[in-house]
């Protein structure tokens, strides 16, 4: 998300004035925006309340409050070619799809490539955010951060970035399930998860069919005495590996294919009839009540091996919990939430695949190169610029450029 000076009818503030970028969090997104910002003149400031770059993909064996949390075997279900930034390629020696621990080196390289680090003030908290009392001539922000020591500054910024991510506060939406307060085992969120190990012989529900609900099950299903797995729509699962053992997203993921499904569903139903050639998701109880084009799907291999084995069962949506219930009835001892319901909490620069468009669209901005289109705001009578980060074509549209790569620009 960019917070940058007002624009007004008739006038647009000289890009000369538009110099301090303030960037807060040094994760994937944050290491994009240093970078996008040096290369077009600008002067980052990075605020970073860990003590290293990553962000997400820091990994830690507790759970620190306030930051991102992963799990030991987290894997990416994103290829390597698909997953980089497009100025600089991931080293040909990683393997196709990363570990966590691959990933975040690959973040240190891009770092020490483009020496970024130094820009980043580490163990350092964002504590507010608010616009300079002159801020419809200045269009400047006011910044107080926090050091570890405790010491509160007020700094002054052009532009602020925000690159502190999604996955960062846990929701447990308990007034969703009626009877919760009876459960007299344990529950937690994915963002609690951490290793395996620590479900040995314990019986245990997932709910949440998405990516980390899934890859959850899967993993603990080795350890727990047995998992279920509830899901109230289905899910389409796809298999990481397309035909010929190719990544799968380096064949479907182009504007090509996505615009065609957008205007024809017989490609959505193409697709899932592929899909369904491999497990037929009705028989394994994941039959989905949505076509696989209007939702994102999970990515996950051993799945159906897994339901086929019973160490993880598919169950329906839960209605309720009751203290006790006759044995022959599921009696799950831990209950890991990972809704794929949840409302996203803000908007960033996320989102790996387009993380390179989104911060050089913000750089543009930022340096005034960019043709925009203004919208009147009846609330605060600024002028306010309307992106949809889903459209690669109209992004460069109105850039007025060519599209040299998937995600590279050329000034023109």
């Amino acid at each position: 998300m960019l917070m940058i000076a007002p624009m007004h009818f008739g006038h647009i503030v000289p890009a000369t004035m538009v110099k301090r970028v303030c960037v807060i969090g040094a994760g994937a997104s944050g290491l994009a925006s240093i970078k996008c910002c040096l290369d077009e003149g600008l002067e980052p400031t990075c605020f970073e309340m860990g003590d290293d770059i990553g962000g997400l993909w820091k990994y830690h064996d507790e759970v620190i409050e306030g930051q991102a949390s992963i799990y030991q075997s987290l894997v990416t279900n994103t290829s390597k070619e698909m997953m980089c930034f497009s100025d600089f390629p991931m080293p040909t020696h990683f393997p196709v799809f990363l570990h966590h621990t691959v990933l975040f080196q690959y973040f240190q390289l891009y770092a020490k490539k483009f020496q970024l680090t130094k820009y980043i003030h580490f163990k350092t908290k964002v504590t507010s955010i608010t616009k300079q009392a002159d801020f419809p001539l200045s269009g400047q922000w006011n910044i107080m951060i926090v050091d570890e020591n405790g010491k509160e500054e007020k700094l002054v910024f052009d532009a602020v970035m925000l690159c502190s991510g999604l996955q960062i506060n846990p929701h447990l939406p308990l007034e969703s399930f009626p009877g919760i307060q009876h459960f007299r085992g344990r529950y937690l969120h994915s963002h609690d998860y951490k290793k395996p190990q620590e479900f040995q012989g314990q019986r245990v529900l997932v709910i949440g069919a998405s990516n980390s609900g899934v890859d959850v099950a899967v993993a603990i299903s080795d350890q727990a005495s047995q998992v279920y797995l509830s899901t109230r729509s289905g899910v389409w699962v796809f298999d990481p590996l397309g035909e010929n053992g190719h990544p799968y997203d380096m064949s479907i993921l182009s504007r090509w294919i996505f615009t065609k499904l957008r205007w024809c569903s017989w490609e959505g139903k193409k697709i899932e009839q592929k899909l369904n050639q491999r497990f037929d998701h009705a028989n394994f109880g994941l039959q989905c009540n949505y076509r696989c084009i209007d939702r994102q799907g999970t990515i996950n291999n051993p799945l159906p091996y897994r339901i086929l084995s019973g160490t993880v069962i598919v169950k329906s949506n839960v209605e309720s919990f009751t203290e006790t219930e006759p044995s022959s009835k599921m009696e799950p001892v831990l209950k890991i939430w990972m809704p794929s319901f949840l409302q996203p909490g803000s908007l960033s620069i996320i989102l790996q695949l387009k993380l390179m468009v989104h911060c050089r669209w913000i750089r543009e901005i930022a340096s005034l190169y960019l043709k925009m289109y203004f919208y009147q705001s009846c609330q605060n009578r600024h002028w306010l610029l309307l992106v949809r980060w889903n459209r690669l074509d109209q992004t460069v549209q109105l850039r007025k450029c060519k599209l040299v790569g998937p995600v590279a620009f050329s000034k023109g």
